[in-house]
C-alpha cells in the first residue's frame, strides 16, 4: 500500500514527520477521459493521484503520498472512490472539501471528508467495492455521453445477459477474466449482487464483490456483450465464469464506460 506519510520537498528540505494520530479519508468523484488512471506515474504523465497530490500541496503546503482503495484504468471514472493520507497539521473536514475543490480541475471532485483511525487501511479493509459498466445500445453513438459509455451498435439482449450473469456468485476464481497473474497473487474473487439492467438505451452492468482484478470487469462486460449479441450463450458464459481457463475472456470493453460507484467499509471505522 502506498506511504501516506509527508514527503520530502524537492529542494531538499525535509517536510515534518506526520504528527496526527488519524488518517483524513476522503470520497472523491472524477471523469478520468484526461487521465492515465488513478495511480501515479512518471512525471508529466497525468493522473488522479497526481492531481490530488497537487492540490493537498498547494492547499496545506506539505508534501503527501496519498493511498486509495481502487486504481481505476486509464480513461476509468469515478463517483466514489476512497483516499487516505496523514495529515501533519489537523484542518476542520470542511476545510479539506472545500480547499482541495478550489485547487483541483473541474473533473476531479472531492465530495466527502471524514477521520479515520491511524490504522486503518483503505485497500485492505474495504469490505466491498461496487464497480459499474455503462453501455449506450443504439444505432447512433452518444454525443453527450461518449466518454462515460461505451458504444455498442448492435441490439442487446438484456435478459440473455441477466441470465448469464447469475454465474457470477460467490468465491470464484476470477482469472479467467483477467491476464497473466503473479504466481503468489490469489484469484479468488467474490461477487455479490451482480446484474444487467436496461433504461432506454442504457444498458448498465453491476458488480459488487471483495475486489477485482485488473481488467477484470471490463472483460465481464466483454463476455456478457458476446451473450447479448447472441454469439456466446448464457450457458457458455456460465462455464467460463466457472472453469474458464486463465485469459480466456479476451473480449474487453473500453475503459470510458467503466466507473467506480462506491467503496464499503465496516460501521464505525470512519467518523464524520
Amino acid at each position: 500500500m502506498m506511504q501516506t506519510t509527508a514527503l520530502s520537498k524537492p529542494n531538499g528540505d525535509v517536510a515534518l514527520p506526520a504528527v496526527a494520530d488519524r488518517l483524513v479519508v476522503l470520497t472523491i468523484e472524477y471523469a478520468g477521459a484526461r487521465y492515465q488512471g488513478m495511480q501515479l506515474q512518471k512525471p508529466g504523465i497525468p493522473t488522479i493521484q497526481g492531481e490530488i497530490e497537487d492540490a493537498l500541496l498547494k492547499l496545506t503546503g506539505q508534501h503527501y503520498r496519498i493511498a486509495a482503495a481502487g486504481r481505476t484504468d486509464s480513461g476509468a471514472s469515478a463517483r466514489g472512490q476512497v483516499i487516505t493520507f496523514q495529515p501533519v497539521t489537523e484542518l476542520p473536514l470542511d476545510r479539506y472539501v472545500t480547499g482541495l475543490n478550489h485547487y483541483l480541475p473541474n473533473d476531479i471532485s472531492v465530495t466527502k471528508a471524514q477521520w479515520a483511525p491511524a490504522s486503518f487501511d483503505v485497500t485492505r479493509d474495504a469490505r466491498s467495492r461496487h464497480y459499474r459498466y455503462t453501455i449506450i445500445n443504439r444505432l447512433s453513438p452518444s454525443a453527450l455521453l461518449r466518454q462515460q459509455a461505451a458504444h455498442v451498435k448492435e441490439h442487446l439482449d438484456e435478459a440473455a445477459m441477466a441470465e448469464a450473469i447469475r454465474a457470477l456468485d460467490g468465491w470464484l476464481d476470477a482469472r479467467p477474466f483477467t491476464g497473466l497473474l503473479p504466481a503468489d497473487r490469489n484469484p479468488l474473487r467474490r461477487y455479490d449482487n451482480a446484474a444487467v439492467t436496461r433504461d432506454g438505451d442504457i444498458v448498465t452492468i453491476d458488480l459488487r464483490g471483495s475486489g477485482f482484478l485488473p481488467h477484470q470487469v471490463r472483460r465481464v462486460a466483454g463476455a456478457l456483450v458476446q451473450v447479448g449479441t447472441g454469439q456466446m450463450s448464457a450457458t457458455e458464459f456460465h462455464r467460463l465464469a466457472r472453469e474458464g481457463e486463465p485469459g480466456e475472456a479476451t473480449w474487453t470493453m473500453p475503459a470510458a464506460g467503466l466507473c467506480l460507484m462506491g467503496v464499503t467499509y465496516d460501521d464505525g471505522i470512519l467518523e464524520d
